[in-house]
């Protein structure tokens, strides 16, 4: 079975213009002079992956994501 950061992708054409851009420079190794067509991976590990689950069942939930390129930290709590 492929790993979870082959089977996340879409093709860089897909990407805005402006986004095209960023991926091109930041992530340049891999893109700097990639063709419309080369898939773009969401992450280049599957360690870049986060999944968080948290809590249960109640009148609100929410989902928050990192924005930009940021890094999880896990600290325990301890009380």
């Amino acid at each position: 079975m492929p790993a979870s950061t082959e089977l996340a992708q879409l093709r860089l054409r897909d990407f805005s213009a402006e986004n095209q851009a960023t991926v091109r420079s930041e992530r340049a190794a891999l893109y700097a002079e990639a063709k419309a067509e080369m898939p773009v991976h969401i992450a280049d590990r599957p360690e870049d992956l986060m999944l968080v689950v948290v809590g249960g069942p109640g009148g609100h939930s929410a989902l928050i994501t990192t924005f930009g390129h940021t890094r999880a930290v896990t600290h325990p709590i301890v009380s």
